[in-house]
């Protein structure tokens, strides 16, 4: 730079147009494109493949829900039945005709896991001992069938039923046998269990289909946060694959997921479709007390969401959930199910607990077992008392300072 010089101003270069050419005018469809959220914007071959790969999953996932969700036949003496054994039976023993087995007692219970409620069809086989004896199935308390075992010969006995809890009981009873030489108190010689629920197959379909929801949601999500289809077609596949063998054979956990997952993907979309996008666009100023109020309580609320058990761990939880439950069946603060069995505790926080329990009812209304979904959503009550708690202190700090 010479001296006594004035500096340079940054050359610009500005484009004009050049003499007789018009800019191009963009296209109505380029113009429909431009608003379309982010996730809607790449190249519909990814959104065809997601879409197959989806399909594609869900009908194989499908067709194994078809054959194994709704039946299985559990080989009483083997690993498979820890299970389902609850009470009455004796250890295993062999034998070289019909191989494993066990002796139950004159009464003996099992657990059916995961399989109601609905419409039930319970086999139980085994081989008759050296005397006549009888055997009459139970499900749920009720007697359904009663057969007379011959002496040294193969029975079973099958029965439908309609089981009222998520883990139906059955059980099997009969007259005492007396073995020479054995101490014990025997009951009958059981070899098999074969269990058929309808409505065991029909809730795994219905996960699965939810699940097809969800990871159609993810892939969606993945789009708009990161713009990388790649990364969204592998996250989207690695949850239906990874979840789907657990919708089959009818985990919790799993389905839990399949029916909360939706929701919150399609909330955090709307979120960030209409809220964040304001704010990054300075469509809306975060400078204000009511609106850093407001943001605080939903990023509190998020926070305490991630923290929920989904059950109740303490004596009074579980009295604050009956007198709930007692306010929203019959209208009266008791320790539901009875009709007047009350307690010492008060009945404010039970009060307050009654929306959530009536939506956990709805949930149930949707597949859902009635008594788990009312205590997962009882057991949120505390996070709007903290959070709306948390709000007054800090708008009356506010107010005072």
């Amino acid at each position: 730079m010479e001296t006594g010089s004035t500096p340079r101003e940054p050359h610009l270069q500005i484009a004009v147009p050049k003499a007789g050419i018009t800019p191009t005018k963009a296209s109505p469809w380029q113009r429909y494109v431009r608003l379309l959220p982010a996730f809607l914007r790449v190249a519909p071959a990814w959104h065809i493949a997601a879409f197959c790969i989806v399909v594609l999953l869900t009908l194989g996932l499908s067709l194994v829900s078809w054959k194994v969700s709704g039946h299985e036949f559990v080989r009483v003496g083997t690993i498979a039945d820890r299970d389902y054994l609850v009470d009455g039976f004796y250890d295993v023993e062999q034998n070289k005709e019909f191989g494993a087995y066990r002796w139950t007692q004159p009464v003996a219970y099992l657990k059916l896991p995961d399989w109601g409620p609905g419409d039930i069809h319970i086999t139980v086989s085994g081989v008759g001992a050296s005397s006549p004896s009888e055997a009459v199935l139970s499900i749920g308390g009720t007697p359904l069938n009663h057969i007379n075992i011959d002496p040294g010969k193969p029975w079973s006995i099958e029965a439908w039923g309609v089981a009222s809890s998520r883990n139906p009981i059955v059980t099997l009873d009969g007259p005492q046998f007396d073995a020479p030489g054995d101490a014990r108190t025997l009951g009958r010689l059981v070899t098999g269990l074969d269990i058929f629920s309808p409505g065991a197959r029909f809730r795994s379909l219905v996960g699965l289909v939810m699940l097809a929801l969800t990871s159609i949601l993810l892939y969606a999500a993945f789009l708009s946060w990161y713009g990388r289809a790649a990364l969204a077609l592998v996250a989207m596949t690695a949850l239906i694959s990874v979840f789907g063998p657990l919708v089959i054979y009818r985990d919790r956990w799993a389905e839990v997921v399949v029916w909360t997952a939706p929701l919150f993907l399609l909330g955090l979309l709307l979120v960030d479709g209409i809220i964040l996008r304001k704010l990054r666009t300075g469509r809306w100023s975060v400078v204000g007390g009511r609106r850093v109020s407001f943001f605080a309580c939903v990023a509190l609320t998020a926070a305490l969401m991630l923290l929920v058990q989904g059950f109740l761990n303490a004596f009074d939880s579980e009295r604050m959930y009956q007198m709930a439950a007692g306010l929203a069946e019959y209208g009266l603060p008791t320790r539901y199910p009875g009709h007047e069995t009350w307690t010492k505790y008060g009945f404010g926080q039970s009060l307050i607990s009654v929306p959530f329990y009536l939506l956990g009812k709805a949930l149930s209304l949707m597949g859902a077992d009635i008594e788990r979904a009312t205590i997962f959503t009882v057991s949120m009550t505390n996070i709007p008392v903290t959070v709306l708690t948390c709000w007054l202190l800090y708008s009356g700090a506010r107010r005072f300072t």
